[in-house]
């Protein structure tokens, strides 16, 4: 399948859905059967962490683990392992010129002249006729490994978002390409100083509470500037940093005055996001569970239960998740079941808040 020439910038190719019982395991057509969400498996356990003392009461929600690859699995390369390569150039993805400005680090996203935004005009489009709760999943650590990059694009549905990390490779613009391809959102993720930092390094370019509000900016703009064609950006781990108004408010007031969403991890219960965001009227979009902490069939699947509760409740919940094999394995045989139990797989950005809305 070519996908160099894409009509539009905010074109998406529709994938034929497979037969009953089948999902595809790539963007070709060769298929695989899955298993059933509830059919009896063995447990399959992701290397264990290290101990670490939790940081929030709820565990559930508790991001700075998945968020950060610090649970289960760990990528390919780390942040520190890794040399940082320059953004690689597009392959074919045609992007909207007007919404990107040059910048000594690359192109930065911006609202165009007339008024257009990046997380209007790259968002996935989505209708909810019947109005049905709304279930929005975040994947992210992207990037950093090929295997677990290619298998989230391809396998997943077009509706789950994908969250990059600016660390990534030099396919990062290609990636991009193709998971806008296959209908996906696009995320940047935003390395922010965690609680246990410096013991826990998220990389090079972290946002930190110790650096001038100048500096951080800096940091934010080099990171902006690793691909296009996002929507808004997560944080990644910054259990401190979201917990500090004078470090976050800055980098918020950026975010949104280039057009772009927030998503809060919630790292910790003591984030100042969703409060400084309504403030200044930036869209954000909170996360309500972490799916794979740990990563187990058994412990995955009930989180996504937990996860259509709230929406039933709500009308509306986002997951979060690693890319973890087990964790693409239960996500893509969940996401073949979840409208039949009455609820619509929504991109996230059909579900942020803005203060007054």
């Amino acid at each position: 399948m070519a996908f160099g020439a894409l009509a539009a910038a905010v074109g998406y190719l529709v994938l034929t859905d497979p037969p009953a019982g089948m999902a595809e395991s790539g963007l070709g057509d060769t298929v695989i059967a899955l298993p059933s969400l509830t059919a009896p498996a063995a447990e399959t356990v992701a290397p264990p962490p290290e101990p670490k003392a939790p940081e929030t009461a709820d565990p559930a929600s508790n991001a700075e683990g998945p968020a950060g690859g610090k649970s289960g699995a760990a990528p390919a390369e780390s942040p520190q392992q890794a040399a940082i390569p320059p953004p690689s150039p597009t392959t074919g993805l045609t992007l909207d010129p007007a919404l990107v400005e040059p910048s000594a680090f690359g192109p930065l996203p911006r609202v165009a002249p007339d008024g257009r935004r990046p997380r209007d005009v790259y968002a996935r489009p989505f209708n909810n006729p019947y109005e049905r709760p709304m279930i929005a999943v975040i994947v992210t650590g992207l990037g950093l490994s090929e295997a677990a990059t290619n298998a989230a694009i391809q396998e997943l549905p077009g509706e789950i978002t994908l969250a990059f990390s600016p660390y990534a490779a030099s396919r990062l613009n290609e990636w991009i390409e193709l998971a806008r391809a296959a209908g996906h959102e696009t995320l940047l993720s935003l390395p922010m100083e965690p609680e246990s930092y410096p013991r826990d390094d998220p990389g090079p370019h972290t946002l930190l509470t110790g650096l001038q509000s100048s500096e951080n900016l800096e940091r934010l703009r080099w990171m902006l500037s690793r691909f296009t064609g996002y929507v808004g950006v997560i944080d990644d781990q910054g259990s401190r940093f979201t917990a500090s108004e004078g470090a976050m408010l800055p980098i918020l007031g950026e975010i949104g005055r280039r057009g772009l969403l927030y998503v809060d991890s919630r790292p910790t219960d003591h984030g100042l996001v969703p409060a400084l965001a309504d403030r200044i009227g930036l869209p954000r979009a909170v996360n309500d569970r972490v799916i794979d902490n740990p990563a187990t069939r058994n412990s995955i699947d009930a989180r996504l239960a937990e996860v259509e509760e709230i929406a039933r409740r709500d009308g509306a919940a986002i997951a979060l998740a690693f890319h973890y094999p087990v964790t693409i394995e239960r996500l893509r045989a969940w996401a073949r079941q979840v409208e039949a139990r009455g609820f619509v797989l929504a991109p996230v950005s059909a579900v942020v808040s803005t203060a007054g809305q």
